[in-house]
């Protein structure tokens, strides 16, 4: 039974006693009670149906470690007799909220990668007495929290991937990569008209790399890792080098589970979606070789201890491991990873 339920039954009570026994004095605080139970009820119940909350995140998705800002609003009940008190997030003290409303600014810092529920704010209407007393939610919002990029210097990767021999590879611009069959469409102007003629089929230049052609895949490996923390770190060093590698020429990602690579440009105007990707990783993933095997150089990085050198897969010139080799050198480290020099990884093995 509530509070303004129990009042109301007091003043009953004394009510019926003045009649019953002809008290005409309990007539007063009895009535009195009843009005005071039902004055409450009822304020209670229109500031609740009048008042809003509402919570809402600027933006949709935010790196890890870096502020997401976050809007309470909350207010709307008309009468000046009710109270409201705000808890802008669960857990957080309640603040009081005068009936012509607030906005309140906040700031999350969330530390793990991945989709995140934030919420709910929850406006709480009362009488000033305490009496009766009605509650509120926002609904939640949605956040994604990106794998931090840890900035890699160029020598860094001069030493791991040999990039200084590998600068033909690299340095060639976005200009003609190749031919490739005519795609119907495709404008006149990158039609190869000298190679046409010579073998009587229509075939257009490539302006771009497609993933296969990227000189470095990057292999992420979510199977069996030691902990979440440490596919948390794989999946950092893996955004990474990404980025790193990408503004030397270019690179692709092979995901888990994905049956192709994913070309990563200079423009990085694939980032965004593929930075995406690496947020929502999920342990027990595995890549497909098949596709590694196909690449000219693989980068594996994976969240357990890299395996013996076996034959049987793509070329990999270093591995990225939280878990590194005793009997290897650490080139460097990133994202609290160990980048190792490697010969091959068998599919079975990575």
């Amino acid at each position: 039974m509530s509070r303004a339920s129990r009042i109301a039954a007091l003043g009953l009570g004394l009510t019926v006693l003045a009649g019953g026994f002809a008290v005409s004095p309990l007539y007063v605080p009895g009535i009195a009670l009843l009005v005071l139970a039902l004055a409450a009820e009822i304020s209670v119940r229109i500031a609740a149906r009048r008042a809003v909350v509402a919570l809402e995140l600027d933006e949709a998705s935010v790196e890890e470690g870096l502020p997401a800002a976050l809007t309470v609003r909350a207010g709307g009940w008309a009468l000046a007799l009710s109270r409201g008190e705000l808890q802008p997030l669960p857990g957080t003290a309640w603040r009081p909220v005068s009936f012509r409303g607030t906005v309140q600014e906040l700031a999350l810092r969330p530390e793990r990668r991945g989709e995140h529920l934030v919420g709910p704010a929850t406006v709480r209407v009362g009488d000033p007495f305490g009496i009766c007393r009605r509650e509120l939610r926002s609904a939640r919002g949605r956040i994604l929290v990106l794998p931090r990029v840890e900035r890699i210097h160029r020598e860094q990767l001069d030493r791991a991937l040999g990039l200084g021999r590998a600068r033909a590879l690299l340095d060639d611009g976005p200009d003609v990569e190749g031919l490739r069959p005519y795609r119907p469409g495709a404008p006149a102007s990158r039609i190869h008209w000298l190679t046409a003629a010579r073998v009587g089929e229509l075939v257009e230049r490539r302006a771009e790399r497609d993933a296969e052609d990227m000189p470095f895949m990057i292999v992420l490996d979510a199977g069996a890792p030691v902990s979440g923390e440490a596919l948390d770190m794989a999946v950092r060093a893996a955004a990474s080098l990404c980025v790193g590698i990408a503004g030397l020429g270019g690179c692709s990602l092979l995901l888990p589970g994905s049956q192709e690579a994913q070309a990563i440009r200079p423009d990085l105007v694939s980032w965004p979606y593929l930075h995406a990707r690496l947020a929502t990783v999920a342990a027990g993933g595995r890549p497909a070789w098949a596709v590694a095997e196909r690449a000219r150089s693989v980068i594996w990085v994976g969240a357990r201890r890299p395996h013996a050198e076996r034959t049987g897969a793509g070329v990999v010139c270093c591995t990225v491991s939280p878990m590194p080799r005793g009997d290897r050198r650490t080139l460097f480290d990133v994202a609290g990873c160990a980048v190792q020099p490697a010969g091959r990884v068998a599919a079975s093995a990575a």
